[in-house]
């Protein structure tokens, strides 16, 4: 579910099928402390009432995640 609003107003929700494929790397240096770096790619298909000229850019989301840091 996608939920939409801003502080104060609430525009709506949405559902829908996702899938987010990804992998992560973590990496021991010494002793606690460690590496790590992932990649993570999100698409999802809600369901959305539009013109069907829309349809192909308001029914598919996508995003890429890449994250990389340090573990103590």
């Amino acid at each position: 579910t996608l939920r939409q609003k801003t502080h104060s107003t609430n525009y709506g929700q949405q559902s829908g099928v996702g899938f987010s494929p990804g992998f992560d790397v973590d990496y021991r240096i010494s002793g606690g402390f460690r590496v790590y770096a992932g990649l993570d790619y999100c698409v999802s298909f809600p369901d959305t009432d539009t013109n069907a000229e829309y349809r192909s850019f308001f029914g598919t989301l996508q995003q890429l995640n890449i994250q990389f840091g340090i573990k103590f």
